[in-house]
C-alpha cells in the first residue's frame, strides 16, 4: 500500500514538473532573444537604429518575467560586450564581430543557466 501511494505521489510530482517546465520554454526563449537584442545594442552604442526599434520594449510586455530577471540579463549582456576582442588579422582591421560574438552569447551555456536561474521570475499566468 505504501509503494503505490509513494509511486502516485512520485507520478504527480513529476507530471507537475513537466507542466511546468513545458509552460516556462517559451518564456525562456523570449528571455533568451532578449538577451541576443541587448547583447547587440550594447555593442553597437547608441546608434539612430535603436531609437526606432521597439523590440526590446515587446520583449518585456510579452515575456511574463520580473524587472529583476532583465536586470540580470542586462548585466549579463554588458559584461559580454564588454569581453568582446577585435580580430587582429589585417583583413579584419582590428574591428569586432558583433553579431558573432551575440550569436555566441546566445547560444552559450552561460545564458542557458542564467535563464534557467530566473524560472522563479516569472509571473506565472497558470
Amino acid at each position: 500500500m505504501k509503494i503505490a501511494f509513494l509511486i502516485i505521489c512520485g507520478m504527480i510530482f513529476m507530471f507537475t514538473n513537466c507542466v511546468s517546465i513545458s509552460k516556462l520554454k517559451p518564456n525562456r526563449q523570449l528571455l533568451k532573444e532578449y538577451a541576443y537584442c541587448r547583447c547587440f545594442q550594447y555593442a553597437s552604442g547608441d546608434t539612430a537604429y535603436f531609437k526606432n526599434d521597439v523590440s526590446l520594449s515587446v520583449y518585456l510586455d510579452i515575456a511574463n518575467y520580473d524587472f529583476r530577471a532583465y536586470d540580470k540579463i542586462d548585466s549579463l549582456s554588458r559584461m559580454t560586450v564588454a569581453e568582446f576582442r577585435p580580430f587582429e588579422s589585417f583583413d579584419y582591421q582590428n574591428k569586432k564581430a558583433v553579431f558573432l560574438n551575440c550569436f555566441n552569447f546566445y547560444e552559450s551555456k552561460r545564458l542557458d543557466s542564467l535563464i534557467r536561474s530566473l524560472d522563479k521570475e516569472v509571473n506565472r499566468t497558470w
